[in-house]
């Protein structure tokens, strides 16, 4: 059987992807979240179930799948491999769909973009779900798309399948803003009752097999009413922080984003169900982005990816011009831009210890030498405990920022987790657990205090 050149340009773009995220792939000093999940997984694996034991501030479909991976090689390298894979499929299912309804240079531009870009790399080569629940609407779409171009129902279940498991990894409403938008836009399509059923169907079916009944009280507490809490609508917050980052890291891109606007616009391109479902999710993303807090650096892969999607527009339409030897070098230099802005790819590939990845080696082994392997430790700094190979009491696998200055933790619940588990050492490595002073006392009055490279250390007496 003879192979379609497409085909082959999807297994080369897939190839080109799957490269630099596999390079140094071991590093153990990641973002705050990888040591979280990493936590949340061992406490599964520990006996702890998830949500009604064991925290979580997302559905937890992502730590199911991850526990599979981690059982395999209890590594962080085997649990970084899900997300890689991810993000692999996501930038292969973009190009091919690129491709399809706008067309080959523009593909190509995209897919080498989301290959090389730092920020899409650095995150895609973490343990985190922020690519993964991309990927999964990336699926989504392109299985939609293929049901309203070919009513196909194996497409249309595929796509509601790819959704709801998005949905199950993550809260994040923009992509239920996409298909809202887009049953209301397609209205007098015969199918689209049919479709809206499909999709509540099977999300519903995968919800009851994922979520116990008796979970979803604890799971609306731990996963919406956390970040309900946080947001707000900030001018300061337009110029200053991660949205800055944001800016300067994908000003090209976005420049590109209101040429392809005006485009459409003027060619009238809504015809074209891609464009549609690209602009809607670039629109619905840029209104969540301005009163989403807080916006980290690994929650930019949900702009950056419908941004690229819709700039593929004018990208295409430059190269159909005469001026094919500009568009390229246009290209070649904002993929050039991105590579190597905030974050050069060089440094993510191969990574340099600083002084804070130093102190957390000395800290964890300061716990391997002070406690056993069955004693439980509590600290901020989660990767400490994959890098000591030591559990924490199950509500205690996050310590964030978020959790505490929204009142999900405190400071009688860290004391109760304490004794209940009778924790031999508590680190102290950012000033996130010192926010809980009713805490620090007890620490203080019941252990004895350490100052270490990097930490202060509580050891029970």
């Amino acid at each position: 059987m003879r192979f379609k050149p497409a085909i082959y340009q999807s297994i080369g773009i897939g190839l080109f992807s799957i490269i630099p995220r596999m390079i140094n792939l071991s590093f153990p000093f990641g973002d705050y979240d990888e040591g979280v999940y990493i936590a949340t997984v061992r406490s599964i694996l520990h006996g702890f179930p998830l949500i009604s034991q064991t925290y979580t501030s997302q559905f937890p479909l992502f730590a199911y799948i991850a526990t599979v991976f981690y059982t395999i090689s209890q590594t962080i390298s085997t649990v970084r491999l899900f997300p890689i894979l991810m993000s692999v499929g996501l930038i292969v299912v973009s190009f091919t769909t690129v491709r399809k309804y706008i067309g080959t240079y523009a593909a190509s531009v995209i897919g080498i973009y989301l290959a090389l870009n730092s920020i899409f790399l650095s995150v895609s080569r973490t343990f985190q779900l922020d690519i993964p629940w991309t990927a999964s609407t990336c699926f989504a779409l392109y299985f939609l798309l293929l049901f309203n171009e070919k009513r196909r129902w194996r497409d249309l279940v595929l796509s509601a399948l790819c959704f709801s498991i998005a949905i199950l990894m993550k809260v994040n409403i923009t992509f239920i803003i996409v298909l809202l938008a887009s049953f209301w836009i397609l209205r007098k399509d015969k199918a689209i009752y049919m479709q809206m059923l499909a999709y509540a169907l099977i999300f519903i079916i995968l919800a009851i097999i994922v979520i116990q009944p008796g979970n979803i009280v604890n799971l609306y507490h731990q996963a919406f009413t956390v970040r309900t809490s946080m947001l707000g609508f900030s001018l300061t917050n337009l110029i200053h922080g991660t949205r800055r980052t944001l800016l300067l890291h994908e000003f090209p891109i976005i420049l590109l984003d209101f040429a392809s606007i005006f485009i459409i616009f003027r060619k009238n391109l809504w015809s074209n169900r891609f464009v549609l479902f690209s602009f809607i999710w670039l629109a619905a993303t840029s209104i969540i982005f301005l009163f989403y807090n807080p916006l980290f650096i690994h929650h930019l892969v949900f702009f950056i990816f419908p941004s690229v999607l819709v700039s593929s527009v004018a990208i295409e339409e430059g190269w159909k011009t005469n001026k094919k030897i500009l568009v390229f070098i246009f290209s070649f230099l904002i993929i050039l831009y991105a590579s190597f802005n905030y974050v050069s790819d060089l440094n993510i590939l191969f990574p340099i210890p600083s002084q804070y990845d130093n102190s957390l080696q000395t800290l964890s082994t300061y716990i391997d030498i002070h406690t056993r392997p069955t004693d439980y430790v509590i600290t901020d700094e989660q990767l400490l405990l994959y890098l000591s190979n030591r559990n924490t009491p199950p509500n205690d696998v996050d310590t964030s920022y978020v959790r505490i200055q929204s009142h999900s933790l405190t400071s009688s619940e860290m004391i109760q987790d304490t004794q209940k588990f009778h924790v031999k050492v508590v680190v102290l490595v950012s000033s996130r657990l010192s926010q809980l002073h009713d805490y620090v006392t007890f620490l203080q009055k019941h252990y004895s205090f350490q100052k270490e490279s990097g930490g202060d250390v509580y050891l029970a007496k």
